[in-house]
């Protein structure tokens, strides 16, 4: 169905440069009638509403057919789009709810996202790999003292023109994410960088409502939430929380309580994802190279 789609939405591209190009080569007389409307769809009702004289007549009248059947196929492709995009929009809300219902994630890029996961999404076994798969993985581009990374030119194209567009929405109609952007700006990162991060913690997010869409009620709601003085664990900023009680993993479970010290062995605390809850945008995450540059100046490891 999303192949479908595209199909008239590129014909619709192609369709209004075909009559930009037109207008631009016309007689003065249809440059002239034309030149006070801006907005496209007012435009191409307006040419389909024409009546002009027969073709043969002279070059205006002809100009003024040419015009008109664009401007009518114009608006029969929008027809198409718009039953399309509603038939794309039922198979997505049945297939992953969830990642319809996120912000800034629209119809078109949720239908992308679900094509690029595939049928089988817990074979993305991790968020790097998903992140890889859609090009957002950040490549080590170090010399010298100077460290930064620099964007993937693997994976696939689509899936990560869908997180750019994402990005895009949420950089304009988020303050969260705006303050985020500007936070990077003031540490010295150009756009390209900026983007690059806010693809990658996208690609997270999508990750966890790709492979865990409908997480656990009693996970989302034991998860600790920190006060607003507080600063949030390490852990809460990558959208983790720990165990809920009664999982095999929990306190109560293991005999332990609250006050009694951690086990040495850390593969025994095991960590619950709650999915769709993480905090966004996240303040670090583990590929910012920022976080590095603040305890390295020097941008060499210790």
């Amino acid at each position: 169905m999303l192949t479908i789609f595209v199909s008239p939405v590129k014909a619709r591209t192609a369709l209004l440069r075909q009559v930009k190009s037109l207008l631009v080569t016309a007689p003065e007389p249809v440059r002239t009638r034309w030149a006070a409307i801006r907005g496209t769809e007012d435009l191409m009702a307006a040419l389909a509403a024409t009546r002009p004289e027969p073709a043969i007549t002279s070059v205006q009248a002809a100009t003024g057919q040419g015009l008109r059947h664009l401007a009518r196929r114009y608006q029969h492709l929008a027809a198409e789009i718009d039953e399309l995009e509603q038939d794309l929009a039922a198979l997505v809300d049945a297939a992953n709810p969830a990642l319809r219902a996120a912000f800034g994630i629209g119809t078109v890029t949720a239908a992308q996202l679900l094509v690029t996961a595939g049928d089988n999404p817990e074979r993305l076994s991790s968020e790097a790999a998903f992140a890889a798969l859609c090009g957002t993985a950040p490549i080590p581009a170090s010399s010298g003292k100077t460290y930064r990374h620099r964007l993937s030119r693997g994976g696939d194209p689509q899936a990560n023109a869908a997180l750019h567009q994402i990005a895009l929405v949420r950089m304009t109609t988020d303050p969260g994410t705006g303050l985020y952007a500007a936070r990077r700006r003031a540490w010295g990162k150009t756009g390209r960088e900026i983007m690059r991060c806010l693809k990658r913690a996208i690609a997270q997010q999508v990750w966890h409502l790709l492979v865990h869409p409908d997480p656990e009620p009693d996970a989302v709601s034991s998860a600790p939430r920190a006060s607003s003085s507080a600063s949030p664990s390490p852990t809460s900023r990558h959208g983790w929380a720990p165990a809920p009680p009664g999982s095999p993993n929990s306190n109560e479970a293991s005999g332990r309580t609250p006050n009694s010290p951690a086990p040495t062995n850390s593969s025994s605390r095991r960590l619950t994802p709650i999915g769709a809850s993480a905090r966004w945008p996240p303040r670090r995450d583990h590929h910012d190279e920022q976080a590095q540059e603040l305890h390295h100046p020097t941008g060499r490891n210790p």
